[in-house]
């Protein structure tokens, strides 16, 4: 989970995909605890993901300074468009 792993250096995505497993909002419980009680946060916004990919649309008008993808599955063109934000 590559959210879990940037809260865990200190940051709060502006974004995250709806995390297999999490709650009705789609966050883990330690992903939930980490932003609200440690980072004391907001929730990020959850970005909509389809078999299409992600929404980039979404995504730009979150701007984010980076999109980190460790472990997303991105096609090779999920990544050039999502290079383009």
């Amino acid at each position: 989970m590559n959210h879990d792993i940037v809260a865990a250096l200190g940051v709060v995505p502006v974004g995250v995909p709806e995390t297999w497993g999490g709650d009705e909002e789609g966050f883990t419980p330690w992903f939930r605890d980490q932003v609200e009680n440690e980072l004391d946060a907001e929730m990020p916004e959850v970005i909509n993901v389809t078999e299409d990919g992600p929404d980039y649309e979404q995504i730009l008008a979150l701007q984010p300074d980076v999109i980190i993808g460790v472990y997303s599955g991105f096609t090779e063109t999920e990544y050039e468009r999502l290079s383009e934000i």
